[in-house]
């Protein structure tokens, strides 16, 4: 089959051949029909992620067909469509595991991480962390579901915001737009604080976003306390300093989930978070069931993600058009059926 195999970190990424793989007892292997390219698939190519394990088949965002099952797996059959995300295994005996927490699992198995990825014709899974689709969505909003859209929804879910409550949605790239999406169909009054040009406001704006706030040259934290302040925030964006300015923005006994990845530190006054009883939340990734859940919550709220399809073979460009702020919002490999 055709993929893209990493070897080491800081290699160009090339399209090779290497073996199918054939499916153990529990395994299914899939037919990937459409792959997500995330950020966390740059950071493993450069070496900037401390779990990733070469050599290595990028890619945690996968959508397919069950081209064989193994000689015990029950619940899948061939020709069925299926989604793989980032969770692929962990230990079931941890605290963690027990509670329902296992995306927090110290010996989680991540795909495109380190085990093989959908960068590729053909992935293998177990039939754990297999998820079946619904009948309405596409292979390629099925796939930007896996990441970016189960983030936001398990984020919304994590912060616990209510119908009718006020939530802050800082940044609108793909995380940032599927949550303006899954909170205007969970009844929240949404503001969504951006930086971006006339066309990113007037997109907020076509999501669902009932107040767009341009922080080109005010504190994002200023103009979420001019609406009366939020319950909730969810953020989105890696500039350390918009996210330490907005948490004043938060209204008391409210909470700030942090979901984008800031490389410096962000400096947080402790005023304000105990004077309020404010909280912050980091969200690394979700579990089995929110997948699921958000799967579910997609597809019948009509509820789909902006995506770029590319050919398998010029994922090169769609990284270049990543790393100039292009894309709007996923690119999605195809590979051929």
């Amino acid at each position: 089959m055709k993929a893209y195999r990493l070897t080491r970190p800081k290699r160009t990424w090339r399209l090779t051949n290497v073996p199918t793989p054939s499916p153990g007892p529990m395994e299914v292997l899939v037919r990937v029909r459409a792959s997500g390219i995330c950020g966390a698939d740059l950071e493993i190519s450069r070496g900037e992620y401390p779990l990733a394990r070469f050599p290595l088949i990028p890619g945690h965002e996968v959508a397919g067909i069950v081209a064989e099952v193994g000689s015990k797996v029950s619940g899948f059959t061939r020709g069925e469509h299926v989604g793989v995300g980032w969770l692929q295994g962990s230990c079931g005996n941890c605290t963690f595991c027990i509670s329902g927490d296992e995306n927090l699992c110290s010996a989680q198995r991540a795909t495109g991480v380190n085990v093989d990825g959908g960068h590729a014709e053909f992935l293998l899974t177990h039939q754990e962390y297999l998820h079946r689709l619904p009948e309405n969505m596409d292979f390629e909003h099925a796939a930007a579901m896996m990441c970016p859209g189960m983030t936001a929804f398990s984020a919304l879910k994590l912060a616990k915001l209510r119908p009718g409550g006020r939530v802050g949605i800082l940044g609108l790239g793909g995380v940032g737009s599927l949550a303006v999406q899954f909170a205007s169909a969970m009844g929240a009054e949404i503001a969504v604080v951006t930086r971006g040009n006339k066309e990113k406001i007037q997109l907020a704006r076509q999501l669902g976003a009932h107040h767009v706030l341009a922080s080109d040259k005010k504190n994002p934290g200023e103009l979420l306390q001019q609406l009366g302040g939020v319950e909730v925030i969810l953020s989105t964006t890696v500039s350390a300093r918009y996210v330490s300015e907005s948490i004043v923005g938060l209204k008391p006994n409210g909470v700030m989930v942090w979901i984008g990845v800031p490389h410096e530190p962000i400096p947080v006054h402790a005023d304000p978070m105990c004077a309020g009883r404010r909280r912050i939340i980091g969200l690394p990734s979700g579990g089995r069931v929110d997948v699921r859940e958000a799967l579910s919550f997609a597809a019948r709220a009509g509820i789909k993600p902006m995506v770029e399809t590319y050919p398998l073979p010029e994922a090169p460009r769609a990284i270049e058009r990543m790393q100039n702020g292009l894309l709007r919002f996923r690119a999605i490999l195809v590979p051929e059926p």
